[in-house]
C-alpha cells in the first residue's frame, strides 16, 4: 500500500490526494464492513489466498477464513472485486504477524495453566478430590436413604483393610454392619470413577487446545502457496502449451496404416463428425459379430473394414474425413478375471481412437492424450459450452456471480481438450499429410484459426443435431417391435431367438423334471434342446389352445442317464413375453416390409444400438427378402388379376396384395403362397379378399346394421383370409358371466354373402386384440381399447371360468363333520383314525404336515383366483374335536406322537400347546388365509396336506367381522354354497358390547421426545390414513378393554445392576400424555385416551 500527494501552482495548495494499494495473494486484509457470512466477522485479519481473472481483470477474490473459526468442511470465502474493496482495507503485514502471535500466545498459555493443574492434581489427591467435588456433578439424582451405622468390631475394620473376605467373618458382625461395608466400598468406587473421569476430561481439554493452534501453523503454509499463486498459474500455462505442442510434433502418438489407395480430389473438404462411433456395432451391419465383442477382436475390425465399401462410406460421410471410434459400449461381465485385467480390458473397450480417411487410404490414430482416449464426441455440442455455466438449481452463472470464475476454468478446460483435438490434426497434416492435400500451400500456417476452419473444415453435427436438417420422423425400433408383435396370433409367423425364450415354465419339456439334489425349488437343468441353426434363431408358427400362444418345437438331447431323446417341447409365447429382456427376442414376421427394416438397418439413429439387435435385424431381413423373391411370381399374377379387373393399379395394387398374402399366410398357419397352384379354392377366396380390400365389395355397413338388430354394440368389423367379414360385438347381458371378475371376452360373429344379403354363422367369444394378424380391419369405434382384453386375466375362455366357478365346493360337510365328532365319540373316532392315515408318508419315513381348511368363499386378489378359510393347525385342529374331553385329549395325544421318532419332544411340543389352547368358536380359533385355486382342496376329507398359503389381516377396527376382513383384502368374492348370504350372519359374529374401536402409536422419544405407547380413537379420517399407509401404529382393536390387554404384555429387556443379566420392564399405565398427533401433515390433531410408559 502506498500514498502520494501532488503539488501545484505558486500557493503550493494540495491539488489532489491519491491512495492506492497494491492487491496480491499472500496479503493480509480487515473486515471494516458488514460482509453477510458468518466466517468474516467485523475487525477479522483475513489472507488473500488466490485471485481470479477474466480478460485480465480482477473478477474474484479468495480469501481465507480466521484461523480462529476454522472447522471441519469450511472452505475459503469468495468476494466480486467491488464488494471486497467496500467490505475490507489493508493492513501492514507486520500488524497481521502481530495479531497472529498475541493469538498463539493466548492458546500456549491456556495450555501451560491446563497442564500445570493436571500436573498438581494428579500428584495431590485432596486438591483432586476438591476439583472432583467442583467440576464433575453426579450421575444419579436419586436420593439415597441413609444407612444405619454401627460400630464395627476392629477385627472387620483390619480385615477391609486388608482386603481379605475371609477374615470378615467374624462374631459380631450383623446385616447392618454388611450393608456398612458394602456402602463404604461402594463410595471408595464412585470416588476412584470421579477421579479418572475427571483427569481424563482435563486431559482431552488439552488436546482440544492444542488443536486450536493448528490452523495458525497450516496459514504460515498457506501464505506461502499465495505468494506464488501468480507464478504457479503462469507455470501451469507454459506447461499446458508445452504438452500441446508435443501433440503437434506427434510426440507418444500413434498413427497405423488399415489400407492404402488413391488420394480424394482437392476440391473435397476435411469433414469431421462429433459423435463417436463403435465398432461392433457398425461392423455387424456387415459380419458376423456376436455380444462378446471386445478389444481383443479388434483385429477383426481391421481386417474387415478394407473389404467393404458399404461399410466404409457407412461409418466415412465423406472421402476425406475424422471419425472417433471406440471398440464397445457394452458392458461386459469380467468378473471371473483379476481385478486389474479386468479394468484394463474396460479402459480399453471405452478407449477412443480417429479414424482417419483420405479417398482409398484409410489411417488409426491413437492419442496420448487422456482426455482423447475418453473423449464422447470430437468437437463440443450446444450444450456442452453451456453446461459449465448452468447451476444446481438450473439457473444460469452469469458474470456477476461468485461462481462465474469457477464455471469459466471448466469451460476452458473442457475447451482446451478440443483444441488439442484440432492441434493433433494439424500436426498429422504438416507431419504425415494424413488428410492429402485440400487447401492453398500458403494456408496451412493458417490451420487452427476459425478462417481457415470455415473454409476447409464441415463440421458434422451428428450428435445433437445442430444445424442439421430435419428427416421424416420415425418410430424408435422399439416402438416398430412392440406393433408388430401385437399381429402374434394363431397361424403367425415368428423369429425367436431360443436361448432367450427358454426357461423352466415357458417350456418345460426341454428341462428336467427336479433338480440333482431332488429338491423342487433349486434351478433344474435344460437338457433338450432344438436343431439350432448358427445364429441361434427359429422360424415358427404360432398355434393356440385355452386362449395362451405357443409355438412347437422339435427337441433332441440326452437325459441324466445319457440317454438320447427326442420329443416335441411347447414354447408358451405369453410366458416368454413376461421373461425376456431383449425385444429382439421375439418378433412377428407377418406384415414385416424389407424397406423398412433396411431403413432401421443402416440408420444409427432409428435402430437400437446393440449388436444381437442389429444382428436380429438381419436374419428378419434375409427370411423376409427370401420370402419376397419366391413369392414373386405369385404377385406378378395376382398384380395382373387386380390391372385387368380395373379393380387396383399401381402402388395401391402393390399395399392391396402385400396385405392379402400376409392375412393369407397367417390364416393358413404360415404355407408358402406355393398352395395356391395346388388349390384353385384357396385361390380364389385371396382373389375375393383382394376384391374387398380394393373396396369393391364392402358389407360393412349392413353386418353392423344385423348385429345391432341383436341387440350388441359392435367394436371392429374384420375382413378374414377367405374374404368372409366378421364383427366383434359386445355380448348381451344374458351372456355375460361376471361373477368375480367382469366379461372380458368379446362375440365373434361370421357373415357370409350370399343372394339375399349376408347370413350369420354360429358365435363364439374370443379374446380381442389390438391387430390381428390373420384378419383385416374394415371398420372399429374409437373407444376399443376399453374393449381389449386385458393383458392379465384369471382366465383364458368363458369355459374355463365357468368350469371353476361352477366347481363350487360346499363348506357344510366339514363344518357338520367337525360339529358332529365333537359330540359323538365314534365320530371322533373316525376322525382320529384319519389323521393317523394321513400324517404318515407312505414309505412311513417321515410325518406328513397336515391341517384342516374349510372352504369359505372364492375370492379373486391382485387378478389371481383363490379359496377364502379357515385354517386348524393338527393341534389346535385335534384339540378342538376333543371338545374339552380328558380321555378325548388322551387318545389325541397318542395319535399325535405316535408319529414322530422323538416321542419326548412331541409329547412335549402337545402339553406346551395344549396349556396355551382355548377351546373358542371356529372364527375366533382358526386363521383366516387365502388358498391358491390351484390347491388341492378336498370338501369332503377333514384332513388334508398343508400346502402354500397367504395369511390375511383382519381390517382395523372391525376385526370381529369376516366379511370386513373379505373386503379389506380381496378385490371381490363369492360365498360358497350352504353359506347364506353373509359369513357373520352365518357364524353370528357380532361387534362387542363395548364396541369402541381403537389404535395404539408407538411414540420411540427420538430427540427427546415423548417416549411410551398412547391409545387414540379410530375415526374414518385415520382410517383413510392407515390404509394409505400413511400412519404406522403397533395395533388395532375393536375395545379399549383389548387395548389395555395388550399392553399388558408389553415390555423391553434392560440389563440389571450387576449388567449381566437382562429383565423385563413392563409398561404402565400413566397420567404423562403426549403431545396431539397428526397423522398426516393439515389432518386434524389427535388426543390420547390412554397413555402408558416405562417402569421406573
Amino acid at each position: 500500500m502506498a500514498s502520494g500527494i501532488k503539488v501545484g501552482g505558486s500557493s503550493k495548495q494540495f491539488e489532489a490526494i491519491e491512495r492506492y494499494e497494491t492487491l496480491v495473494a499472500g496479503e493480509y486484509w480487515r473486515v471494516v464492513g458488514e460482509s453477510g457470512n458468518s466466517n468474516a466477522d467485523i475487525d477479522d485479519i483475513l489472507l488473500i489466498t488466490n485471485i481470479d481473472y477474466v480478460d485480465n481483470e480482477v473478477h474474484t477474490i479468495w480469501v481465507r477464513p480466521h484461523p480462529s473459526k476454522i472447522r471441519s468442511g469450511t472452505s475459503a470465502l469468495g468476494f466480486r472485486v467491488k464488494d471486497f474493496l467496500t467490505t475490507f482495507e489493508h493492513i501492514e503485514q507486520e500488524v497481521a504477524k502481530r495479531e497472529r502471535e498475541n493469538r498463539i500466545a493466548d492458546i500456549q498459555q491456556r495450555m501451560n495453566d491446563a497442564q500445570s493443574l493436571l500436573t498438581q492434581a494428579s500428584s495431590n489427591p485432596k486438591l483432586l478430590d476438591e476439583l472432583v467435588l467442583r467440576d464433575v456433578s453426579n450421575s444419579t439424582n436419586e436420593v439415597n436413604l441413609p444407612v444405619v451405622r454401627e460400630p464395627l468390631p476392629s477385627g472387620v475394620i483390619g480385615a477391609i483393610k486388608t482386603q481379605k473376605v475371609s477374615a470378615l467373618m467374624t462374631r459380631g458382625l450383623t446385616d447392618t454392619g454388611v450393608t456398612q461395608i458394602k456402602s463404604a466400598i461402594q463410595q471408595q468406587a464412585e470416588l476412584v470413577s470421579q477421579r479418572a473421569s475427571w483427569l481424563q476430561k482435563k486431559s482431552s481439554e488439552i488436546g482440544q487446545i492444542a488443536g486450536e493452534m493448528t490452523p495458525y501453523f497450516e496459514e504460515q503454509a498457506a501464505v506461502a502457496l499465495a505468494e506464488t499463486s501468480e507464478m504457479r498459474k503462469h507455470i501451469e500455462k507454459l506447461m499446458e502449451g508445452i504438452e500441446s505442442l508435443d501433440l503437434y510434433t506427434l510426440k507418444d502418438v500413434e498413427v497405423f496404416s488399415i489400407c492404402e489407395g488413391e488420394s480424394a480430389p482437392a476440391e473435397i473438404q476435411l469433414t469431421i463428425t462429433q459423435s463417436v462411433l463403435y465398432m461392433d456395432e457398425e461392423l455387424a451391419v456387415y459380419f458376423p459379430v456376436n455380444d462378446k465383442f471386445d478389444c481383443r477382436d479388434r483385429h477383426q475390425f481391421f481386417e474387415e473394414l478394407p473389404k467393404h465399401p458399404d461399410l466404409i462410406d457407412q461409418i466415412f460421410p465423406t472421402e476425406r474425413c475424422v471419425v472417433g471410434m471406440a471398440t464397445t459400449r457394452h458392458q461386459h461381465d469380467y468378473s471371473t478375471y483379476h481385478a486389474i485385467t479386468q479394468i484394463k480390458l474396460e479402459n480399453e473397450n471405452a478407449l477412443v481412437f480417429f479414424l482417419v480417411r483420405d479417398g482409398e487410404n484409410i489411417y488409426g490414430v491413437v492419442s496420448p492424450n487422456a482426455m482423447h482416449q475418453f473423449t464422447s464426441r470430437l468437437f463440443p455440442s450446444l450444450d456442452q459450452m453451456k453446461r459449465p455455466f448452468r447451476g444446481v438449481g438450473g439457473d444460469t452463472i452469469t458474470y456477476d456471480n461468485i461462481q462465474y470464475t469457477s464455471s469459466l476454468t471448466e469451460f476452458e478446460k473442457m475447451s482446451l481438450a478440443y483444441k488439442r483435438i484440432l492441434i493433433l490434426l494439424c500436426g498429422l497434416d504438416h507431419q504425415k499429410q494424413l488428410f492429402g492435400y485440400f487447401y492453398q500451400e500458403n494456408a496451412s500456417l493458417e490451420f487452427v484459426t476459425q478462417q481457415f476452419q470455415e473454409k476447409y473444415f464441415n463440421f458434422i453435427y451428428d450428435d445433437d443435431g445442430t444445424n442439421m436438417l430435419s428427416g421424416k420422423p420415425v418410430r424408435p425400433i422399439k416402438d416398430w417391435l412392440i406393433d408388430m408383435n401385437t399381429n402374434i396370433t394363431k397361424g403367425s409367423r415368428v423369429l425367436i431367438k431360443w436361448r432367450d425364450c427358454f426357461s423352466e415354465t415357458s417350456i418345460p419339456a426341454a428341462y428336467e423334471r427336479e433338480s440333482i439334489y431332488h429338491r423342487r425349488e433349486d434351478t433344474r437343468n435344460c437338457l433338450y434342446t432344438p436343431s439350432e441353426p448358427n445364429d441361434g434363431y427359429l422360424e415358427c408358427i404360432v398355434d393356440m389352445k385355452a386362449g395362451e400362444r405357443f409355438v412347437k418345437l422339435a427337441l433332441s438331447g440326452e437325459n441324466k442317464q445319457w440317454e438320447h431323446r427326442e420329443l416335441n417341447g411347447y414354447l408358451s409365447l405369453d410366458v416368454a413375453f413376461q421373461q425376456i429382456n431383449n425385444p429382439y427376442s421375439i418378433v412377428c414376421l407377418d406384415r414385416i416390409e424389407p424397406d423398412e427394416l433396411k431403413y432401421y438397418l443402416h440408420n444409427r439413429g432409428a435402430r437400437a444400438l446393440n449388436v444381437s439387435g442389429i444382428n436380429a435385424i438381419k436374419r428378419i431381413l434375409a427370411l423376409s427378402e427370401a420370402n419376397l423373391a419366391e413369392e414373386m411370381p405369385t404377385r406378378h399374377l395376382l398384380m395382373v388379376a387386380l390391372e385387368e379387373g380395373n379393380i387396383a393399379t399401381g402402388t395401391c395394387a402393390l399395399k392391396v396384395i402385400s396385405d392379402a398374402i400376409a392375412v393369407f399366410r397367417c390364416a393358413y398357419k404360415g404355407e408358402r403362397l406355393s398352395l395356391l397352384c395346388q388349390d384353385k379354392n384357396k385361390y380364389h377366396q385371396l382373389l375375393d379378399q383382394m376384391f374387398a380390400l380394393a373396396g369393391e365389395s364392402d358389407g360393412t355397413d349392413k353386418v353392423i346394421a344385423l348385429e345391432q338388430e341383436l341387440g350388441r354394440k359392435v367394436v371392429r368389423i374384420a375382413l378374414a383370409a377367405n374374404g368372409i367379414l366378421v364383427a366383434y360385438s359386445t355380448p348381451l347381458p344374458s351372456e355375460r358371466d361376471d361373477r368375480l371378475i367382469g366379461f372380458p371376452w368379446m362375440v365373434r360373429t361370421r357373415y357370409k354373402s350370399t343372394r339375399k344379403g349376408y347370413k350369420a354363422q354360429p358365435s363364439t367369444f374370443v379374446q380381442l386384440h389390438d391387430k390381428p394378424a390373420n384378419e383385416t380391419i374394415k371398420y372399429e369405434i374409437d373407444d376399443l381399447t376399453k374393449h381389449l382384453f386385458p393383458k392379465s386375466h384369471p382366465w383364458k375362455t368363458p369355459k374355463a371360468k365357468s368350469a371353476d366357478i361352477n366347481n363350487e365346493l360346499t363348506p357344510i360337510t366339514k363344518l357338520t363333520s367337525i360339529e358332529e365328532a365333537r359330540k359323538d365319540n365314534i365320530a371322533f373316532k373316525e376322525l382320529l383314525d384319519d389323521y393317523e392315515a394321513q400324517v404318515l408318508s407312505v414309505s412311513h419315513k417321515f410325518v406328513n404336515d397336515v391341517d384342516v381348511f374349510i372352504p369359505l368363499a372364492k375370492v379373486l386378489a391382485k387378478n389371481e383366483v383363490g379359496t377364502f378359510g379357515l385354517l386348524l393347525s393338527p393341534i389346535d385342529a385335534l384339540l378342538h374335536l376333543c371338545n374339552s374331553d380328558v380321555k378325548r385329549i388322551e387318545h389325541a395325544r397318542k395319535a399325535y406322537v405316535a408319529a414322530y421318532q422323538d416321542k419326548l419332544k412331541a409329547g412335549e411340543r402337545f402339553d406346551r400347546l395344549s396349556q396355551e389352547f382355548s377351546d373358542s368358536p371356529l372364527p375366533e380359533l382358526a386363521t383366516p388365509i387365502v388358498r391358491s385355486d390351484k390347491s388341492s382342496i378336498c370338501e369332503h376329507e377333514i384332513w388334508s396336506l398343508s400346502e402354500s398359503r397367504g395369511q390375511l389381516a383382519k381390517q382395523p377396527g372391525k376385526k370381529y367381522s369376516m366379511q370386513a376382513l373379505l373386503d379389506y383384502n380381496v378385490d371381490s368374492y363369492m360365498i360358497l354354497g350352504g353359506l347364506g348370504e353373509s359369513l357373520d350372519e352365518y357364524f353370528e359374529l357380532a361387534p362387542p358390547q363395548d364396541y369402541r374401536p381403537c389404535v395404539i402409536k408407538e411414540c420411540n422419544g427420538f430427540r427427546g421426545s415423548w417416549d411410551g405407547y398412547a391409545l387414540y380413537d379410530l375415526s374414518d379420517e385415520l382410517m383413510s390414513v392407515i390404509n394409505r399407509h400413511h400412519a404406522q401404529i403397533a395395533g388395532s382393536f375393536d375395545t379399549h378393554s383389548q387395548a389395555v390387554d395388550f399392553m399388558r404384555n408389553q415390555y423391553v429387556l434392560q440389563p440389571q445392576d450387576d449388567k449381566k443379566d437382562l429383565k423385563k420392564v413392563f409398561y404402565t399405565e400413566t397420567d404423562d400424555f403426549p403431545p396431539a398427533w397428526s397423522p398426516t401433515q393439515g389432518s386434524k390433531s389427535l388426543e390420547a385416551i390412554k397413555a402408558w410408559k416405562l417402569e421406573k
